[in-house]
This record gives structure tokens, sequence and C-alpha cells, in this order.
């Protein structure tokens, strides 16, 4: 128990830095807002962390995959979905006046943050009802 219990914090943690780190450096660089902004910026994101590592922790046994990679891709694409993220807010951001590259920098950072998130979860965390292969 105590082993789980340290895996599903150390992927919470290590999800939400690098999803941050990604959101932050890849893409399109926005402005910078000061040190003070950046830190809260990285302390809050395990929050996100948080709910996509309890998403897959309940759910991710229903993945229709035992491969832990696509499992990773399916669970980054559902979140996409659900952020709006994925087709619509891209859409949006080109119908402002932004350039085609423009918004696909931004959309790389968050698409690469939600992928970066979902695989550190799904190869850290086992789900609830996962099934162990014994061989």
């Amino acid at each position: 128990m105590k082993s789980n219990a340290w895996r599903f914090i150390i992927a919470v943690l290590l999800a939400g830095f690098v999803g941050e780190f990604i959101h932050t450096h890849v893409g399109i660089g926005g402005a910078f807002y000061g040190t003070f902004i950046d830190v809260i910026a990285y302390l809050t994101k395990p929050e996100e962390a948080i709910g996509v590592a309890i998403l897959y922790y309940l759910m991710g046994d229903r993945l229709p995959t035992r491969s832990r990679l696509l499992k990773g891709i399916l669970l980054a694409l559902i979140l996409l979905l659900v952020k709006g993220q994925l087709i619509r807010q891209p859409l949006m951001n080109w119908l402002l006046p932004n350039t085609l590259k423009e918004v696909f920098l931004y959309q790389l950072q968050v698409w690469l943050s939600n992928f970066a998130m979902a695989m550190i979860i799904t190869w850290i965390i086992r789900p609830k009802y996962d099934v162990q292969i014994k061989s």
C-alpha cells in the first residue's frame, strides 16, 4: 500500500513539473511575469496532474489496450478532448488574428504538455483494477 501511495505522489509531482516546463518552454515563448509567478505555476501544476492521475487510476484498466504507450496516448487524447484543446482551441486561435504557425506553436505547448503528463502517469501508476499478468 505504501509503495502505491509513493508511486502516486511521485507521478503527480513529476507529471506536473514536466508538464509546466514543456508548457512554458516549448513553442512560442510567452511573456515573462517574474520568478514569483513561475514558482506559483510550478507549484500549482500538480493540481492538474492529480486530476489526470485519479482519472487514470480509476479508469486505466478500461482503456482498450494493454500497452502503456497506447494507454498514455489515449489518456492524452481524452484530456485534450475534455479541455477542448484538440480541435476547438486551435480553431478559435486561428479565427483570431493569429497566423497558422502561431496557432500550431501555441498548441504544440498544450499537446506536448498533456502528452508528457499522460505518459508519466501511465508509466508510474497502476490502475485500481489492473490485472497483473503472471509469467
